[in-house]
């Protein structure tokens, strides 16, 4: 179960880097 969450948190953190990044190209256009 420690995996499962381990893989979820990982998740999150590469959504919330995509969205980062999303962010710096929309300001940079």
């Amino acid at each position: 179960e420690n995996g499962m969450v381990k893989d979820w948190t990982g998740y999150l953190k590469d959504v919330n880097d995509l969205i980062k990044t999303l962010k710096s190209v929309e300001a940079s256009l």
